[in-house]
């Protein structure tokens, strides 16, 4: 498997499908999973999606503070890493975001998801990827109607920009 050269931050894109940070010869590191293939690299997932928000314009902080506003201050928040012609890309936690066993799951990848075991989770990618997580089918659930939700409520925001243009004539008097 490739390994990506660390001085060379990995951004984000539609093509990230799953970002999970794995342990190999006692370091951390991510593999990457994107529609047509996987790679390492040796930085913490939470890294990865700290430097795409700031490439994007944004922090990780805002994003997730932006995310807990619309969804009312839940934990555990979906967040949107940026917004290409009105369409959000929203990563998914399955855990803590700084937490070494989070998982980040892209929104728009997610075709289907069912129990496999006792407190996991298999999860199908629209490249016919399959990963199962230690997250109950419930957890999984809950994730992905806050994603809805967060999807949802930025759509509804261009709406209104793209809305019609009303001019007011400030009152002088």
């Amino acid at each position: 498997m490739q390994i990506l050269n660390p001085d060379k931050p990995y951004i984000i894109t539609t093509n990230t499908l799953i970002l999970q940070t794995v342990r190999k010869e006692n370091r951390l590191n991510t593999l990457i999973i994107e529609k047509d293939k996987q790679f390492l690299h040796p930085r913490k997932s939470i890294h990865l999606v700290r430097s795409s928000c700031h490439h994007y314009g944004t922090t990780l902080k805002v994003a997730t503070n932006f995310a807990r506003e619309i969804l009312n201050s839940r934990h555990k928040v979906p967040i949107v890493i940026a917004v290409d012609h009105g369409i959000p890309l929203i990563m998914i936690p399955t855990l803590s975001a700084t937490s070494e066993q989070n998982i980040w799951i892209a929104f728009h990848a997610i075709t289907n998801f069912r129990p496999c075991e006792a407190g996991y989770t298999m999860i199908e990618l629209t490249n016919n990827y399959r990963i199962k997580i230690q997250t109950s089918e419930t957890t999984i659930q809950r994730q992905i109607a806050l994603a809805y939700l967060l999807q949802r409520a930025y759509q509804n925001k261009f709406v209104q920009l793209n809305g019609p243009w009303i001019h007011t004539t400030p009152n002088i008097s």
